[in-house]
């Protein structure tokens, strides 16, 4: 199971949505997948095909047709999702997922997130800062292990429980040498567990923001000497990332090489 936009092909993570403050935005949702009739109980595994959209840390209002998570539609069936984004909300990076009550655990380890992002542009950012090419980066756990929870008969196939960065398992990160650059990081874990998010050797690593919160100093250096953050499933975090030299370094999440980095001089 996952997202996409219109007219374009599913994708884990789904596709990179980008707001501004001030606008609002309406989400056209459609469940393409089975029909299936909503299913009782609470607390329970259920409703593997009825899905929804949640759009996580985002100050906006969370009753419909806002960000209401208590909204679903079955498969076949779809509404809309208004988003007023208030003047003031801080940009920063967030993101969004399933969260229909039963089937939230299923849907997020099957692929059913993407990042959003919001426009930060005039949060009075230091030019260095602002200057610099972002990159996005979606670290989640895909875990086929969730086959059949609550009815599921859609979820197949070989693949092991893995960390994928951007849908990529064990991939490469290129950044050009001696060049610092945003990287905006989500950890996308249904499990919600607290992770060591490690970044290896020949890596300048400084803090931009938590959470969607830039920090009161920007960049600013990590308390940790060894290029180590703690994050749960869910959360976010803004870095400045430079690398010198063209040794290999690499992103760990819990102890777990996710991607390989190198350098370039193109």
């Amino acid at each position: 199971r996952a997202y996409r936009q219109k007219d374009s092909t599913y994708s884990v993570p789904g596709p990179t949505i980008t707001m501004e403050p001030g606008n609002k935005y309406i989400l056209s949702l459609e469940n393409t997948l089975p029909y299936s009739p909503l299913e009782d109980g609470h607390n329970v595994f259920k409703d593997p095909n009825i899905a929804n959209l949640h759009t996580h840390g985002l100050h906006i209002s969370g009753m419909t047709p806002g960000d209401d998570v208590t909204r679903f539609f079955e498969g076949g069936r779809g509404g809309d999702f208004v988003y007023d984004i208030p003047d003031d909300h801080m940009g920063g990076t967030f993101w969004y997922h399933a969260h229909h009550h039963g089937s939230t655990l299923l849907q997020v380890a099957g692929g059913m997130f993407g990042m959003l992002l919001i426009d930060d542009a005039n949060d009075g950012m230091p030019a260095n800062v602002a200057n610099m090419k972002e990159k996005v980066l979606a670290i989640g756990f895909l875990d086929p292990g969730v086959q059949g929870t609550g009815g599921d008969t859609l979820i197949s196939g070989s693949l092991s429980p893995s960390w994928t960065v951007n849908g990529i398992i064990g991939g490469n990160l290129c950044i050009p040498d001696n060049t610092w650059e945003h990287w905006r990081v989500l950890i996308a874990d249904r499990g919600a567990k607290l992770r060591d998010v490690e970044l290896g050797p020949g890596l300048e690593v400084m803090v931009l923001a938590r959470d969607g919160v830039w920090r009161t100093t920007a960049p600013k250096e990590l308390a940790s000497n060894n290029n180590t953050i703690q994050l749960t499933g869910a959360s976010r975090a803004d870095f400045a990332i430079r690398k010198t030299g063209t040794g290999a370094s690499w992103i760990k999440v819990g102890g777990n090489i996710v991607a390989n980095i190198y350098t370039s001089n193109d």
